[in-house]
């Protein structure tokens, strides 16, 4: 049961992260088209974004009560999750420098995109989500490896005018990913709690008998 009380508290860390990356991107692929708003760019991507967030509260409240290790309780854990933190975004400030250098700036969003894959692969052994941390990682990548090749760099969509084609298509796939996981994370993560408080009530009877 430790384990399983683990993986939810793991599971409700990584839910926050999503509900910020959710908004990331979002704004991302807003920051693409070039005849919208400013206030729209902002607010649009906010939509999903705070529901998710008020799911997320509502779990982790409903995970903070159970009895188990913590998420960060080794050291070494966490160490390693504030080291893999600043070494990608120091990557992500190379990246942007590096392209912007060598005359290609939109490169530098797919280059940031497969970063931020492998970054998910580091991450695996700190949370112990497996299934999660590999698929991220894979689609991250793909997209990051895939879309320069088959989208255009600007376009238009109807009225929209898209100027930065790639920020759209890597900030649209990987939006879907991130928002679509976050679901089924809360999903998986309430059935895991219900499962894991059963087991603490028998757990309990059984002890309360033995006592008696």
């Amino acid at each position: 049961m430790d384990k399983q009380v683990h993986y939810l508290r793991s599971m409700r860390f990584i839910l926050f992260i999503y509900v910020i990356m959710t908004w990331g991107w979002g704004f991302l692929m807003m920051n693409s088209l070039g005849n919208i708003a400013t206030r729209f760019i902002f607010l649009l991507p906010a939509f999903p974004a705070i529901p998710l967030l008020c799911l997320s509260i509502w779990f982790a409240r409903s995970v903070s009560g159970l009895h188990g290790p913590t998420l960060f309780g080794e050291r070494g854990k966490r160490w390693l999750y504030f080291a893999m933190l600043a070494l990608t975004f120091i990557g992500f400030f190379a990246a942007r420098i590096i392209c912007a250098a060598v005359g290609h700036p939109f490169w530098a969003i797919p280059v940031i995109t497969f970063m931020l894959g492998l970054h998910f692969l580091g991450l695996v052994p700190i949370f112990e989500a497996r299934a999660h941390g590999y698929l991220t990682a894979l689609v991250f990548c793909l997209t990051a490896l895939i879309v320069p090749l088959f989208v255009p760099m600007d376009f238009t969509l109807g009225r929209l005018v898209v100027v930065v084609g790639w920020q759209l298509a890597i900030g649209a796939l990987c939006w879907l990913w991130l928002l679509g996981t976050a679901i089924h994370i809360l999903i998986s993560g309430t059935l895991l709690r219900q499962q894991v408080v059963l087991s603490e009530l028998r757990t309990q009877k059984l002890t309360a008998g033995i006592e008696c």
